[in-house]
């Protein structure tokens, strides 16, 4: 079977004081790490993981979405006065427009995690990653 790469979101959480990993195409496939790197390695092992459960269960495996099918730019009509806005913005803080509008859209979502509720949570004995919507140490 080809190896499937599954894109991994990793992000820093305020509130548990760790860096979160969630792996965007298998639903309830997260984990942690203190540091990006340890955080994406648990981030394989969760993935690992959680293909097995589901492979044990005989569910399909989800295709993994690339970021080869967004071409990372789009066309938007906005108001004139919020174009004005915008602009004015980007101005004063010393940026473009564009890393601007980037920045607000990016913030505007929040992190993958608070996006999307999981539709289950695999978990593979003996492994340190934790598929799960709550980290270790969150409450």
């Amino acid at each position: 079977m080809e190896p499937r790469k599954y894109r991994v979101d990793i992000y820093w959480s305020e509130e548990d004081q760790l860096y979160l990993a969630e792996v965007y195409d298998l639903p309830g496939c997260l984990t942690h790490g203190e540091t990006v790197v340890e955080a994406a390695q648990n981030a394989e092992e969760c993935i690992e993981a959680w293909i097995e459960i589901a492979e044990e269960a005989g569910d399909p495996l989800p295709h993994p979405s690339t970021v080869e099918q967004y071409g990372g730019g789009f066309l938007a009509r906005i108001p004139e006065d919020l174009h004005a806005r915008l602009a004015l913005e980007a101005e004063r803080q010393d940026v473009s427009l564009n890393q601007l509008v980037v920045a607000r859209l990016a913030e505007s979502l929040g992190p993958p995690a608070e996006r999307r509720a999981p539709a289950r949570s695999p978990r593979a004995p003996g492994t340190r990653a934790k598929a799960s919507k709550t980290p270790v140490g969150a409450t």
